[in-house]
């Protein structure tokens, strides 16, 4: 059987890491993320955390932006996260009243 970098199969030691997380699937296989792996999930977890209300506040407080912007932002935030977050910050602040 040929696992990956991040899987092992099941009885084998790993004395890769120091902080480990470990999952098992149903194939009794262990998913094991290592240090860095667990940073940027946590990172990942972190900027979504801090970065969507950010940008649904932001939307919201906007005097730029008629209702109906808004709603689509904060529809297209909700919907996409990271892709909406990153978009309004880039375009939607600049955006004006039509």
């Amino acid at each position: 059987m040929v696992l990956g970098r991040s899987q092992k199969a099941v009885g084998e030691v790993q004395n890769e890491t120091i902080l480990g997380f470990y999952l098992r699937n149903s194939n009794m296989t262990e998913i094991t993320l290592g240090t860095w792996e667990l940073v940027m999930v946590v990172f990942a977890i972190l900027l979504l955390i801090v970065l969507v209300p950010f940008t649904i506040i932001d939307s919201i407080r906007s005097s730029r932006l008629t209702v109906v912007q808004k709603i689509a932002w904060i529809v297209f935030i909700i919907i996409a996260p990271y892709l909406g977050a990153i978009v309004y910050l880039l375009w939607g602040r600049k955006q004006k009243m039509v």
